[in-house]
């Protein structure tokens, strides 16, 4: 599965349920408004998924205590039929992004209720192992004209007394032709974003690249600043040297590097494992011109971006 792109979706985009699947390549797809689960992949020996976009992909939020628990992204590990057949399971979990709008779940999420993990045991087991945690991305883009926030879902779903039954059903557009899959997309996934835009194995955009991708207006981008992880430059502007700090709750693979304001890696700062705690590092500009640069620390599940001055 390359190169798609899911929309409102009630549930899971894959549910693999039951035998197995020797090899499975999802790549390069985009996923908007998944409600239940994102993708879940079962037993599968050979397993590629990167450079996908997914927005409020499992936004019905997890069961709670006494449940199957939920996910957006799931793989099992394999059994002894497939190791009996003499493979042995490779897991490449990379370069994507997920954005859950939580703005959007407030209004129906009861104090019980709590949001799904991004992985399974198993998948964030592989994703760890391989390293990975770094690549991948927690960025909301913004479409040129994407479908609507499916809200009735929700509704029938968390609000009490409400019958779920009585739900009204999607509406779903004509297949063009008469044919068994859809030809045409009614809406426009056009997007900006900053780390999304050069995020893939490649440098290039994620999500379907039938969609072009192009870097925010840095004078109009909220994320800019915010600073969630501590993340400070000093001075500012930057002459030769720089201080950048930057706290950690956890361990993580701390990925440091500068973009010009067309989305273009044009420096690499740091590329190294650090444990919780405050941290500085010292850079030293070298050859950059004058101008107005993105400084991005991408921690796995977490990116920040900050505005830079070169001077």
């Amino acid at each position: 599965m390359e190169n798609c792109t899911f929309f409102n979706f009630t549930s899971r985009i894959i549910r693999d349920d039951g035998g197995w699947i020797k090899y499975c390549s999802f790549k390069n797809n985009t996923a908007v408004n998944i409600g239940q689960f994102g993708v879940s992949f079962g037993e599968v020996g050979y397993l590629d998924m990167k450079d996908n976009l997914f927005m409020n992909a499992g936004f019905l939020p997890d069961r709670g205590a006494g449940e199957d628990p939920w996910y957006i992204i799931g793989v099992e590990k394999i059994g002894t039929e497939l190791e009996n057949m003499g493979i042995t399971q490779e897991i490449n979990i990379s370069n994507n992004s997920f954005w859950l709008d939580t703005a959007k779940l407030q209004p129906y999420l009861g104090g019980s209720v709590v949001l799904s993990p991004l992985f399974n045991e198993p998948a964030m087991d592989f994703v760890t192992a391989g390293g990975t945690e770094a690549t991948i991305l927690d960025e909301m883009v913004e479409f040129a004209n994407g479908p609507p926030f499916p809200d009735t879902v929700l509704y029938y779903n968390n609000t009490t007394g409400v019958d779920p039954l009585k739900a009204p059903f999607w509406q779903i557009p004509p297949i063009p032709g008469g044919k068994y899959w859809h030809t045409e997309i009614y809406y426009d996934l056009d997007y900006k974003g900053i780390a999304t835009v050069t995020g893939a194995s490649d440098g290039k955009y994620l999500g379907d690249p039938h969609w072009d991708a192009t870097l925010k207006d840095v004078a109009s981008v909220r994320d800019l600043n915010r600073n969630t992880s501590g993340l400070s430059v000093y001075p500012v502007p930057v002459d030769m040297l720089a201080n950048i700090s930057f706290t950690l709750k956890r361990d993580a693979n701390v990925d440091i590097a500068v973009f010009n304001i067309i989305g273009k890696r044009v420096a690499t700062i740091e590329q190294s494992r650090y444990p919780a705690g405050t941290h500085t590092i010292t850079w030293n500009r070298k050859m950059l011109e004058t101008g107005m640069y993105i400084l991005r620390m991408n921690t796995g599940n977490k990116v920040d971006t900050f505005k830079i001055l070169m001077k």
